[in-house]
C-alpha cells in the first residue's frame, strides 16, 4: 500500500473501517484480492513479480497492512520482500508476541517499511525505521510513504476528511470513501515532503490518486468491520488513464454463535 486512512473503534456500529490506495507500476504483475487456494481463510491481493501481498484479512477477521517506508537512498543487500510482512501474519497466524518479536530480528533485512496488523479488539502499528511496536488507541489514522500520521499533505488532507465524516454509520458510504481515495488534488511545490526522489516524483506521488502513463494507483480497497464480528470488502481496480478496469466484493459472516 501507499495511502492509508483508517477509523478505529469512533465509528457507531463499525469498529474498524480502512480506506486504502495501492500505488504500482502498472507494468508490475498483480492478482486482485481473492481467496488463496493455498490458504483458503486469507483474502488478499497478490505480488506476482515477489510474491506476499500489500494488505488483506483473514475469516478469523485479522487484518495486515503494508506500506514502503520512501528512502531511495537505501541499500541493503539482498532484502527480503515486504509483502511477506502481512502475508505471514494472516497465513500464520502466529501471536502478536511471536510475530512482533520476528519482526524485530529480521527489521534489517528489509527496506523501510510500516505494518498495521492485529484484529479489531487490539491493533497495533511498527515500523523497522523506528523498531518500536505501539498499540493503536481509538482514533483516526493516516499512513503513507512514511511513519504513522506524519502530517504530509495528502495524510493531514484524509485525517481531516474523515473527522469531518463524523462517527455517525450512514456518513461512510463506500461511495464517499471511494471519493476520498480518488482525489488528485496536489499541494504547492513549498508543501511537499522531500524524501530525495526529486521534484518531478514528489509532485506526482502528492496526490491521494496518482495517475501517470507508467506508474499510479492500481487498487483502492475499502474494508468495513461490522459490530456483529463480519466484514465488507470492495476493491476497485485501476488501468492507466484512472479507468476502472474491474470492481469485487467480498462479504465475511460474523462467526456462528457457540451451540
Amino acid at each position: 500500500m501507499c495511502t492509508i486512512f483508517f477509523a478505529y473503534k469512533v465509528i457507531d456500529t463499525l469498529p474498524l473501517l480502512v480506506a486504502a490506495n495501492r500505488d504500482e507500476f502498472y507494468a508490475r504483475p498483480t492478482q486482485s484480492m481473492h481467496f488463496w487456494s493455498e490458504a483458503p481463510h486469507l483474502l488478499a491481493g497478490r505480488d506476482l513479480l515477489a510474491g506476499g501481498t500489500w494488505l488483506g484479512i483473514s475469516t478469523a477477521g485479522n487484518l495486515a497492512m503494508v506500506t514502503n517506508f520512501r528512502d531511495p537512498g537505501e541499500t541493503i543487500e539482498n532484502p527480503l520482500s515486504r509483502g511477506q510482512i502481512p502475508e505471514r501474519f494472516l497465513r500464520e497466524g502466529p501471536s502478536v508476541e511471536a510475530y512482533l518479536q520476528s519482526l524485530m530480528e529480521e527489521r534489517q533485512r528489509y527496506r523501510g517499511f510500516n505494518v498495521i496488523f492485529g484484529s479489531v479488539e487490539t491493533l497495533y502499528y511498527y515500523s523497522n525505521r523506528t523498531g518500536k511496536a505501539q498499540r493503536l488507541e481509538p482514533g483516526f489514522y493516516g499512513l503513507s510513504n512514511h511513519l504513522l500520521n506524519t502530517p504530509w499533505p495528502k495524510v493531514t488532507f484524509g485525517l481531516e476528511t474523515m473527522k469531518k465524516m463524523g462517527t455517525q454509520p450512514d456518513r461512510w458510504s463506500n461511495n464517499a470513501l471511494l471519493g476520498l481515495l480518488k482525489n488528485q488534488e496536489k499541494p504547492p511545490d513549498h508543501q511537499l515532503p522531500d524524501t530525495g526522489v526529486g521534484l518531478d516524483w514528489e509532485r506526482l506521488l502528492s496526490s491521494i490518486f496518482i495517475s501517470s502513463p507508467s506508474y499510479g494507483t492500481r487498487q483502492s480497497t475499502i474494508l468495513k468491520f461490522m459490530e456483529n464480528g463480519g466484514i465488507t470488502v470492495q476493491e476497485s481496480q485501476w488501468r492507466p488513464g484512472n479507468k476502472e478496469s474491474l470492481e469485487s466484493t467480498f462479504n465475511i459472516p460474523p462467526p456462528a454463535s457457540p451451540l
